[in-house]
């Protein structure tokens, strides 16, 4: 199936010994196809060298258009290429690509040209029907006797004697291959015997490779916004709202909704920016751990009414306990465990149709800050807080546009795990398993 039939002549001449063997007339055949392929390949490649024509091979990985010096042995001598490939194992021939180049040259390769690609499953009936010679008659029977039966088994069996050969751990420079591997296994081999009585082997091992993938790529290959890393575990996360798949990094749902005086609205995507009206939050599905940071840049582009609700907050538990900044340079601490709540008016007096830059600060040890486009406004004591997740609510009979938000902060273990695991389970599930 791999198409190296030089060392798959050897395997069989091997096993022909073993008389005994139940399949052994089968195995008979099969060699006598091996040999007859391997005598045609080398009367093809000595018939191009003899013609002067060049071997093309463009369709497959080699990319080769090459004329040929010598066939030797079990490689062929090639002459000048773009390629630069002087030196060719015969085995190293994409054996359906060179059938497919005899096939549409002159030399007479019927049943020898379908050969590789009834091997890989890939070959109908139609393409050596035409062919009236014995080795097709007997290779259309095996064929309607159970031939790609076998063939499917032995593929599954090859890509299971691939993984069984894996070092573990995993080296990272294997996990596209391997998960490639499992893949199949997981979708075109389901059904076959050797893969259904290994199918928890086969889990956990995609589970593993799957496991290396998330250490290699890390937040960076699962989080849609800019992602930048700031040494000692933090990161900072930026959103410019240009993307719609960005909204997929937060949870976007009507949180908070008894601290909120109107119906729930809906996110919209504007001219590289959000557009709000009435209800909204947006909780990023990371937790941080420690001192964090959190920037909104936001705009009401019109006064239509004076009652809003813009808070953005950090350390929140996911029950309504959190340390938001406000647009006016205030705080709001709500602190249920410690049936705490606070208050900081800010004072400050911001413009309509006009931008603004909102951040609110936690260092990580007790307090908290609220900075307006760079200027420090407000802080509290906010207690020490080890961690938690981060959001915006807006609530407004007022339309509010949402420009971009950045977070800076060490992402929490917790959420880091639950975050692995999700994407774990989504992968998994494109294996097959």
């Amino acid at each position: 199936m791999a198409g190296r039939f030089d060392e798959a002549g050897e395997h069989m001449g091997r096993l022909k010994e073993k008389r005994d063997d139940p399949l052994h007339a089968r195995i008979v055949r099969e060699a006598e196809r091996i040999q007859l392929y391997r005598k045609e390949r080398r009367a093809f490649l000595e018939h191009l060298q003899a013609s002067g024509r060049k071997l093309n091979l463009r369709k497959s990985a080699l990319g080769l258009l090459a004329p040929i010096l010598e066939v030797r042995g079990r490689e062929v001598v090639l002459g000048k290429n773009r390629a630069k490939i002087d030196v060719l194992a015969l085995d190293d021939i994409d054996g359906v690509a060179l059938s497919e180049a005899m096939w549409k040259s002159d030399f007479a390769t019927g049943f020898i040209s379908a050969y590789p690609l009834v091997l890989r499953g890939e070959g109908g009936k139609k393409a050596f029907l035409r062919d009236g010679s014995e080795e097709a008659a007997r290779l259309l029977e095996d064929l309607e006797s159970g031939f790609d039966g076998h063939a499917e088994r032995a593929g599954a069996a090859r890509l299971l004697g691939e993984l069984a050969r894996t070092p573990v751990p995993v080296p990272p420079d294997r996990v596209d291959g391997l998960l490639k591997s499992v893949g199949e296994l997981g979708g075109r081999y389901a059904r076959v015997d050797l893969v259904r009585a290994r199918a928890s082997l086969l889990q956990r091992m995609a589970a593993e490779v799957l496991k290396v993938r998330f250490e290699e790529a890390g937040l960076r290959g699962l989080l849609k916004g800019e992602y930048r890393p700031l040494g000692d575990g933090r990161v900072r996360l930026s959103y410019g709202f240009d993307d719609p798949r960005e909204l997929e990094d937060f949870v976007v749902e009507d949180y908070l909704r008894e601290h909120a005086f109107t119906e729930v609205g809906a996110w919209r995507i504007g001219d590289k920016h959000l557009k709000a009206k009435k209800l909204l939050s947006m909780r990023h599905i990371l937790e941080f751990e420690g001192e964090v940071r959190m920037s909104a840049t936001w705009l009401y582009p019109e006064q239509v009414s004076r009652r809003y609700q813009m808070w953005l907050g950090v350390n929140d538990d996911g029950e309504g306990n959190f340390v938001a900044a406000r647009p006016d340079g205030g705080l709001l601490l709500i602190d249920g465990p410690n049936d705490t709540v606070r208050d900081v008016d800010g004072g400050f007096r911001w413009r309509y149709d006009e931008l603004y830059t909102l951040e609110v600060h936690y260092d990580g040890e007790k307090r908290a800050f609220c900075t307006i486009d760079g200027e420090a406004h407000k802080s509290l004591d906010a207690g020490p807080r080890t961690s938690g997740g981060v959001f915006l609510f807006v609530c407004s009979q007022m339309r509010f546009q949402l420009h971009g938000i950045v977070i800076e902060g060490r992402p929490g273990g917790a959420a880091l795990k639950r975050l692995r695991d999700e994407w774990m389970g989504r992968e998994l599930g494109v294996l097959g398993f």
